[in-house]
């Protein structure tokens, strides 16, 4: 199966129902204001031109939703072959995306298949429009528009949580600042408030994004540096994304140092 080719043969299969049900709704219209104007010559006629072409479209729409039930596409969405199919569509329009495990990176949006809602999730959005060359489109224009990330203010907070979580049983005269911590740590912060849903792929996401951003990490008179590395001595705490050219990179840890002038 290629959901693809489903649409556009269910499409040409439909097409006498839809244009039927357009006649029949023309017709009934015709008729209610025929009827308002008093026009009662041809009011029969016209009347039962839109019962006729309603029926023929109540008939196709009916013979259409017994075949459409036949078919498996609940079971297709989602599997290996339609991300295959997906990907080959991306691909076509020039989307540059990646797939790590279930999420498939099409910057700056992350992009998961939901396959019991038969739906895509872009970020926090449902896209309900799952057909290849429809949801290529869809993610084409979100790729093509001009980045709207929030740099400073994400920085802002990473400096808020690494800060508090630096002051904690610090000893007498000791600094909390120019300590590495572990970004999973402040990740466990940030998305700890009430009704929050930020996940740790999104939140890797954004650290990737500030990373690249070739803004200065500077804030409050503090440098920002992130440890960026093929490895880590605690696997547990390292946080896994692939780059906008396909490559996987792992994030460890943060580190603020004051600014020397």
């Amino acid at each position: 199966m290629r959901l693809e080719q489903v649409v556009v043969d269910s499409l040409t299969e439909i097409e006498p129902a839809i244009k039927a049900a357009k006649k029949g709704a023309a017709a009934a219209s015709a008729s209610g204001r025929m009827l308002g104007d008093g026009e009662i010559k041809n009011l029969g006629k016209k009347l039962a031109e839109a019962e006729e072409e309603l029926a023929r479209a109540v008939e196709g729409f009916r013979a259409f939703r017994e075949q459409w039930e036949t078919v498996d596409v609940s079971g297709y969405f989602g599997s290996e072959d339609y991300i295959g199919e997906l990907s080959a569509a991306l691909d076509d329009s020039g989307v540059d995306a990646h797939r790590l495990a279930d999420v498939l990176y099409v910057y700056p949006a992350l992009v998961r298949l939901d396959a019991g809602a038969l739906a895509a999730r872009i970020d926090k959005k449902i896209e309900a429009r799952v057909r290849p060359s429809t949801l290529a489109r869809i993610l084409k224009n979100i790729q093509n528009r001009p980045s709207r990330f929030p740099a400073g203010r994400f920085l802002t907070s990473l400096f808020k949580v690494y800060k508090a979580l630096g002051a904690r049983n610090l000893r007498k005269g000791e600094e909390w600042a120019g300590k590495s911590m572990f970004l999973k740590d402040i990740y466990e912060i940030l998305s700890a408030a009430p009704g929050s849903d930020y996940t740790e792929q999104e939140f890797v996401r954004d650290i990737y994004l500030l990373d690249a951003s070739g803004e200065a990490l500077e804030v409050r008179g503090h440098i920002a540096s992130l440890e960026a590395s093929s490895s880590t001595r605690d696997e547990r705490k390292t946080l896994s994304i692939i780059t906008r050219d396909g490559q996987r990179r792992l994030y460890s840890s943060i580190c603020f140092n004051p600014v020397t002038r």
